[in-house]
């Protein structure tokens, strides 16, 4: 058992790490280029995440995947909020993480599904590889107002600088 919490422990600072390493790239490279790359760090790691024989391997999946995952929506806020207009910045981030945990809602139920008809390592590996690549192809297509400002000015100070 104690190995089990070793496990889970490495793996979630591994998380920690990811959010901050691929936060840090996003500052440099833009948010949909660094969620990209986490998610490229995470379609890697699924072999040894998933398919692993040995103990040391699992971890090292384990530990990649978590830092990519993390990686990826740890920027994902950042980016929901550049994206979002003025009037509804509030609403907008929750609502779609709202959303989207209402559209996966029923995630158990298809793995569980397609474990039944591939097998537990293969149900696990496939419903990845389509999450990843479905908000790779989002994320991708999508635009970036990376560095927006969301400090309003009032139209008197945008007119002119005030004369000394």
């Amino acid at each position: 058992m104690a190995a089990i919490s070793y496990v889970a422990i490495a793996y979630n600072v591994a998380a920690v790490i990811g959010a901050c390493a691929f936060g840090y790239l996003s500052e440099h490279y833009g948010r949909r280029r660094a969620i990209i790359m986490a998610l490229a760090l995470a379609m890697m790691s699924i072999p040894a995440w998933v398919f692993s024989g040995s103990l040391t391997a699992l971890v090292i999946g384990a530990c990649l995947m978590q830092a990519g995952v993390q990686g990826a929506w740890g920027i994902i806020p950042a980016h929901l909020n550049e994206l979002s207009p003025d009037a509804v910045r509030g609403l907008m981030p929750g609502l779609a993480y709202q959303l989207g945990i209402l559209i996966a809602a029923p995630t158990n139920n298809i793995e569980y599904a397609l474990r039944d008809r591939f097998g537990y390592a293969w149900a696990l590996a496939g419903f990845e590889i389509v999450n990843i690549l479905l908000l790779a192809t989002v994320v991708g297509l999508g635009t970036e107002q990376k560095g927006k400002s969301f400090v309003k000015q009032a139209a008197t100070d945008l007119a002119a600088p005030k004369a000394q």
